[in-house]
């Protein structure tokens, strides 16, 4: 981790949805997808098999370190209604705050 922090224009852009059944949507950007999502302890925890559409994002977009970071991602934390993935080595911490319907 070198500290840096990127923080998307438009968070409803990034989002999760972890499915009761083991199922995981994402909207990265402008592309969406689906995955699996698997508990390995406590605060463990493995994003897999994450198939996405491959529309061009516009150059700023955070979609590239967005998709590549939650390849990693390796245990979470709840803290504040907040979501936070840790990804291996802590190499980055992505935050998620929850949904308002």
């Amino acid at each position: 981790m070198d500290d840096q922090v990127f923080t998307p224009d438009e968070p409803d852009r990034y989002t999760l949805r972890f499915e009761p059944d083991g199922g995981l949507k994402l909207r990265a950007d402008c592309n969406r997808g689906k995955g699996r999502w698997t508990l390995t302890d406590p605060s463990g925890l493995r994003l897999e098999a994450l198939a996405t559409t491959r529309a061009m994002c516009p150059p700023e977009s955070l979609h590239d370190r967005f998709l590549s970071d939650l390849g990693y991602v390796r245990s979470f934390v709840m803290d504040g209604g907040h979501l936070f993935l840790a990804t291996l080595a802590d190499g980055a911490i992505l935050e998620f705050e929850p949904v308002t319907p």
